[in-house]
């Protein structure tokens, strides 16, 4: 079942969630001055970090650049090659060839 991430924003399924998506989540809590920390939110929502692998940076590179945004290819390079989906609100994002809910 897949879960949605702190900000809805990040591959989820099979309880992964990629670490750049937890550094933004930090970066916000700072923001908004919440007390959540990443360990907590991967702990008490069942996520295991999904790290940046080597196939993931060469799946950025066969991407057409529909999107620019070089946090989110990456995001779609991952979702696209571990097969999972990928739950965003970005309106560029569906157009890549990958699974998004939202």
């Amino acid at each position: 079942m897949a879960r949605v991430t702190a900000r809805a924003y990040g591959p989820v399924v099979r309880n992964s969630l990629q670490k750049a998506v937890l550094a933004d989540f930090l970066l916000a809590r700072n923001r908004f001055r919440t007390n959540n920390n990443a360990v907590f939110l991967c702990d008490s929502s069942g996520f295991n970090p999904l790290s940046i692998k080597l196939r993931h940076i060469n799946e950025i590179q066969t991407l057409p650049l529909i999107h620019r945004d070089p946090f989110d290819r990456m995001l779609i390079a991952q979702a696209k090659v571990e097969d999972m989906t990928l739950v965003t609100s970005d309106r560029y994002i569906p157009q890549y060839p990958i699974k998004t809910l939202w």
